[in-house]
């Protein structure tokens, strides 16, 4: 017969364990992820949702507008809803806290890039 205070210390060492590995998992990707920032550049790719969240931090009144791009007022502001037809405004909107926080850089808008680009269209994508 097992000895029930034997399984539940073995049950706290390996969520310990596990814990402990997530975090250095995550420690490793973030050092991965944060390194070279400036580097190779930045790329158009890169910048055109970023004029939807500066414009909306600058509360220009009238802002930078393309084909497809749709805009709704919000606390005196223009917030993105669309950068074009086919493209939602995810990075933009993600951009604004992060260019709220640390200023429009482009160092600033590559590790929101990172999550929201890569991390939630592969969510997206399968439909979750």
């Amino acid at each position: 017969m097992r000895n029930p205070q034997r399984l539940k210390e073995a049950s706290r060492r390996e969520v310990l364990v596990l814990v402990c590995g997530f975090y250095c998992l995550c420690i490793i990707a973030a050092t991965l992820v944060l390194r070279d920032l400036d580097l190779p550049g930045i790329y158009y790719d890169e910048v055109f949702q970023t004029e939807a969240a500066v414009d909306f931090l600058s509360a220009n009144p009238k802002p930078h507008w393309t084909p497809g791009m749709e805009s709704l007022w919000l606390f005196e502001r223009w917030f993105p809803v669309t950068t074009l037809k086919y493209l939602g405004a995810l990075k933009s909107k993600a951009l604004i806290p992060v260019f709220a926080l640390f200023g429009a850089t482009p160092a600033g808008g590559r590790p929101e890039g990172y999550l929201t680009e890569d991390f939630l269209s592969d969510i997206g994508e399968n439909g979750a």
